[in-house]
């Protein structure tokens, strides 16, 4: 049955039909609030109640939502409308390939301009763990600007683990249905056919027989009956003559090693094939340049006449460059924090070992792998002396225990760690100082950058290469903004740091003589890990600013500031961090990490104590964090990076929907109601600063609350929702302050320090939060009076029972722990198996019942080599 034009779902009306198909009809769409069109994807009528189908259908917008990609057709929601689910996408212009194909095949040029965009499209699904299923011409979209979409993964699936003993009959079980095919048996690979075990391995089958239609105008198999086609597939060889007589032997090979039959032969990774087709292309520009004289002396007369018409310089623009990337390690942990030996022969990395981090030393050309440090304390961010002889590292304190940042991409406590070298020649190993992270050796050898809580706030430092003499090098208006991560330039005379205010994130470098500090950065993306270049002209980083956390560029002038846009170096849904550029540049080595934020709820008895197994409650390959409970229970508030920025969205208990409620760079964060449920509101650096904003959840309206050049964060309503509390730096340090709900009024309400992420207005008329000073639990009235100590229990996640006699915080990001405010009692609530998994921000439920909080995982993590970068 087909939803006829005009007919309303929700707020969009339906336009046209664009297409039907076994699992889904897509119609075009209007929607009247942002006045744009959009595509609409609902399950055929016989599969709406069908909870396999069901299931797939959420699946498909769950990947959708990870996949921030210019090459893959974006997810705008999932919304349900008269009890059945609907997808809202993007609605993408222009021809399918088949649509393409059916007119012949295609040039060659054309050929490797669709095919390097498939490949990018299918290496961020697969980076996210994602295989498609489905690569078939009609699902990859031509836009009219000649770009690639990739469309439907309505049948895509998780790569199960290696160590799945069920993976083959799970995988077959969901290929069929009902005695039914799901996919396109022409693009199938044999595995996929004998309802074997499908891999990224099966995509890339797709994707040869996609190359070779393109190439020959027809398909790699034939068949009049699927047993045919089935049969031609799995024992006949494609027709590799059919091939034009043109195309390149390199190309030949990739189709060929594409459609092996047996997976163990073909291409494992399709990012292989992107760079052999990078190549290619590459090898042929030359060709395309060259024209005949007249034509040449036509254009350049155009161009001439284009300036003089216009009269305007085009802005500075860099040469993108496509880096050759080769994976170095493949352990099934996290391998992490790389750096290289001063002959750029080797590198060494921290990786896990028994449940702890130690180093290894691999050497680049073989694939020998020499473990470097034993013993049962966590070893991590090494650095390698210019002379090669010694490797200095972080320590942690605490034996058989994972040291682990307060905040993702932020500093290690103070107390957590000291430095530490060995001498590659001894073996002997000895304590620097203490308390210092991400050493940096200087080109010469002779001193050490770190960073360090030595003074006020974590600042760079300088010491010699023993440890002797430690300098300040920077600082700053306020405590609560951290320096850290110091990189030298080549010729030592400066050093890139990053600078962050709690969710802005900054990069800047200072004079080591003049301890002069610059802002290479000041906008409302995320950048970390900043080292220079190997020429000390640009600076190398990673960003968000291109949806996931990538690999970037940026050439910076003399004084320090960029002099051209930066470049994207890398994509895909992994996040590509802690760069260490190579000695002379030309090379860089990276970390690329899997891993995500969930949030789960965890059932409590009316005592407060466990009822039950946590469950997830919002959970995607994105980061989903800091979720806040609706007065009444039935929704909750948390900050999500699906859609490509870190805005505020809803999540209903009633109906499963989810709800996007602001849009736009900047990070918004730890979103909280007000008690009407009509507001609310959150931090954000959307101004370039971060200030306390409140959104008006009927018309989506925005309202900036506070406008200081501090530091303004983590805002809760008072329980009449006049009033709100919020953290602020103003005075140089962290404290309380309050504000009427309109922003007005502002006044300060403690003097001893605010630190944590939360702070309650209980019903008891006082604020509670943690003083740093005081080392305790406080509260203080709003209107007047010091803070007064409650209780020597609770940290940076308070939070109270609804009768206000009971507290739940977590330490250590691992266990959960409940407390009695009437005796200072406490008793251990709740930790997981698994010593990887940390939690944050708990929250109970308004009627005690559940507690939310933030359930993050590493998924692994690898090191790998980019070059060709300068």
């Amino acid at each position: 049955m087909q939803i006829a034009a005009g007919t309303r779902i929700g707020s969009y009306e339906i336009v046209d039909s664009l297409g039907a198909g076994g699992m889904g009809n897509v119609y075009r769409a209007t929607d009247p609030r942002l006045g744009r069109e959009i595509a609409i994807k609902t399950l055929p009528p016989a599969l709406a109640r069908d909870p396999a189908a069901l299931a797939r259908f959420e699946r498909e917008a769950r990947f959708l939502a990870a996949l921030n990609h210019p090459n893959i057709a974006s997810i705008y929601g999932i919304e349900e409308h008269d009890g059945e689910r609907f997808l809202v996408l993007e609605l993408v212009p222009g021809e399918t390939l088949d649509g393409l194909l059916a007119r012949g095949p295609l040039p060659l040029d054309q050929t490797l301009r669709i095919a390097l965009e498939v490949a990018n499209a299918l290496e961020a699904a697969h980076d996210a763990g994602i295989v498609h299923r489905d690569l078939k011409p009609s699902n990859v979209k031509i836009t009219p600007a000649g770009h690639v979409k990739l469309l439907d993964f309505g049948i895509a699936k998780n790569l199960p683990a290696a160590s799945d003993s069920s993976r083959a009959s799970t995988v077959a079980s969901d290929l069929t249905r009902d005695g039914t095919v799901v996919g396109t048996p022409a693009y199938m690979s044999p595995e996929q056919i004998r309802g074997g075990e499908v891999d990224r391995r099966s995509d890339i089958w797709a994707f040869g027989c996609l190359l070779y239609e393109m190439l020959t105008g027809h398909r790699v198999f034939k068949g009049t009956t699927y047993i045919d086609l089935a049969d031609a597939i799995r024992n006949t060889e494609p027709d590799f003559n059919a091939l034009p007589r043109s195309t390149p032997d390199r190309l030949r090979r990739v189709v060929t090693h594409c459609l092996k039959k047996d997976p163990r032969e073909r291409l494992h990774d399709i990012a292989d094939a992107r760079v052999e087709l990078q190549e290619i292309a590459a090898e042929r520009a030359p060709v395309r340049a060259q024209r005949p004289w007249w034509i040449a002396i036509a254009l350049a007369i155009i161009a001439v006449a284009g300036v003089m018409i216009w009269k305007r310089p085009p802005a500075p623009r860099s040469t993108s460059t496509s880096p050759k990337l080769t994976q170095l390690t493949f352990a099934e942990g996290v391998e992490e924090f790389p750096a290289w030996s001063a002959d750029g022969k080797s590198i060494v990395y921290s990786g896990e070992l028994s449940g702890i981090r130690k180093l290894f030393i691999k050497h680049l050309g073989s694939n020998e792998t020499q473990q470097l440090t034993k013993g049962d304390y966590d070893d991590l961010q090494p650095t390698w002396s210019p002379d090669g002889k010694r490797i200095v590292f972080v320590r942690g304190r605490e034996p058989r225990r994972h040291i682990e940042v307060g905040d993702p991409f932020g500093y290690y406590e103070a107390t957590a760690a000291d430095l530490w070298v060995i001498d590659l020649q001894s073996g002997r190993e000895d304590r620097l100082v203490e308390g210092a992270f991400y050493p940096s050796f200087s080109p010469d050898g002779k001193k050490i950058a770190v960073d360090a809580s030595w003074a006020v706030g974590r600042r760079i430092w300088i010491i010699g290469e023993r440890g002797e003499n430690p300098q300040q090098l920077t600082s700053d208006s306020s405590d609560a903004v951290a320096h850290f991560l110091p990189r030298w330039s080549p010729d030592g005379k400066k050093i890139v740091y990053q600078r962050t205010e709690r969710t802005k994130y900054d990069i800047a470098l200072v004079d080591v003589a003049s301890r002069q500090s610059v802002a290479v950065t000041n906008d409302n993306y995320r950048k970390v890990n900043p080292v220079f270049g190997g020429d000390g002209k640009s600076i190398y980083f990673s960003s968000d600013r291109g949806g996931g956390m990538n690999l970037w560029r940026v050439s910076i002038g003399t004084d320090g500031k960029p002099n051209a846009s930066p470049q994207q170096l890398t994509n895909g849904a992994g996040q590509d961090i802690q760069i260490a550029m190579a000695p002379g540049g030309k090379r860089l080595v990276y970390t690329t990490l899997r891993q995500n934020a969930d949030i789960y709820r965890l059932p409590l008895t009316p005592q407060g104590t466990v009822a039950g197994a946590p469950q997830p409650v919002v959970a995607t390959t994105r980061e989903d964090s800091r979720g806040a409970w609706s007065p009444d229970g039935q929704s909750i508030a948390f900050n999500s990076d699906r859609a490509g920025d870190m805005n505020i969205w809803i999540y209903s208990f009633r109906d499963r929907s989810t709800r996007q409620i602001t849009r736009g760079a900047g990070g918004d964060f730890q979103p909280n109601w007000s008690p009407d449920m009509r507001e609310i509101v959150f931090f954000s650096s959307r101004s370039g600063n971060a200030d306390i904003w409140k959104v008006d959840l009927a018309s989506g309206a925005l309202t900036e609350l506070t406008h200081e050049p501090s530091l303004e964060i983590n805002p809760f309503f008072s329980p009449d929702g006049r009033e709100i509390a919020y953290q602020s730096d103003v005075s140089g340090r962290l404290e309380l302050w309050v504000m009427r709900s309109d922003g007005s009024n502002k006044r300060k309400r403690s003097d001893v320090g605010a630190s944590g992420h939360f702070m309650r207005w209980l019903r008891d008329g006082f604020i509670y939060f943690r003083s740093p000073t005081l080392r305790k639990l406080v509260r203080v009235s709003p209107a007047s009076g010091d803070p007064q100590p409650v209780s020597d229990n609770g940290g940076a996640h308070i939070s109270f029972s609804s009768d206000g006699t009971k507290m739940i915080d977590v330490m250590g990001h691992k266990v959960v722990w409940l407390y009695t405010l009437a005796d200072n009692g406490k008793q251990q609530l709740f930790t997981f198996d698994d010593p990887d998994v940390r939690i944050d921000y708990p929250v109970w439920s308004p009627d005690g019942q559940w507690l939310l909080f933030d359930r993050y995982k590493p998924e692994g993590g690898d090191i790998w080599m980019a070059e060709g970068i300068e």
